[in-house]
């Protein structure tokens, strides 16, 4: 457990890793609920610590757990569940992450770390680093009237060949 921007920092600066914020499709009463379930598992640990195991019990399968305690098998079991550097398009299959634009239009936008770095030392660091949704919204947009305009275009040519 730690603050997110040490978390974020940790991995953008130190580790030199990729970091992405995504949207899930969570509403904001799950988001609690996952919340407390996360919480209450580790004040367990506090009292009853565990050894971390690459397979068997990891940050990602830990992840996977709680959110099947939310709802049973909601993340059924899965290599991508072993390898975190697939689960984000394992949870984006699932439904899990909001798909309404592709996958890897949605992972560029959710990449945070010019973002961090930029706003590391301002107080509003969690708002900040979530700048990028809106460009979700506009992907989203954008995606929309293209479909739109070639249903259209599908119907004018059908009208053409009456």
């Amino acid at each position: 457990v730690a603050d997110e921007r040490d978390l974020i920092r940790l991995r953008t600066r130190h580790r030199d890793d990729d970091v992405y914020v995504y949207r899930t499709v969570a509403t904001p009463q799950q988001a609690r609920t996952l919340f407390g379930d996360v919480m209450q598992r580790v004040n367990q640990l506090a009292g009853q610590p565990e050894f971390y195991h690459s397979v068997k019990n990891n940050c990602t399968t830990n992840l996977a757990a709680h959110v099947n305690s939310l709802k049973a098998e909601r993340v059924p079991f899965n290599w991508q569940v072993l390898l975190p550097g697939f689960s984000a398009k394992y949870a984006y299959d699932l439904g899990l992450l909001d798909n309404q634009i592709p996958f890897k239009d949605l992972e560029m936008i959710a990449n945070v770390n010019d973002l961090a770095e930029r706003h590391f030392d301002s107080p509003n660091f969690s708002q900040a680093i979530r700048g990028n949704r809106g460009r979700i919204d506009r992907a989203v947009s954008i995606q929309r009237r293209r479909e739109s305009n070639r249903t259209t275009a599908g119907l004018q040519a059908l009208e053409r060949w009456r």
